[in-house]
């Protein structure tokens, strides 16, 4: 649906659709991600491997939440000293 309103408007550029997982016969994850692309008036449907790019993101986030509960946990034991 979001596809068919960007080819409709007949915008320049892309629409990606956002990471998704899709697992294979032999129960393997594929990250896959689609794009709808306009070059001229054709419309295009681009649906990209994206495996390099979800662990990148995977990794990315995940070190993310451990600087942020790292810091979370600093600031619960630096409790300021009471005169």
């Amino acid at each position: 649906m979001d596809a068919e309103s960007f080819w409709a408007a007949n915008t320049t550029g892309r629409l990606k659709s956002g990471l998704w997982t899709e697992v294979g016969p032999l129960g393997t994850d594929f990250h896959m991600e689609a794009s709808a692309v306009c070059v001229g008036e054709r419309k295009i449907l681009l649906i990209e491997y994206r495996g390099v790019a979800y662990k990148e993101m995977q990794n990315l986030l995940q070190s993310v939440r451990s600087r942020s509960m790292r810091a979370r946990e600093t600031k619960r034991t630096e409790k300021p000293s009471s005169r």
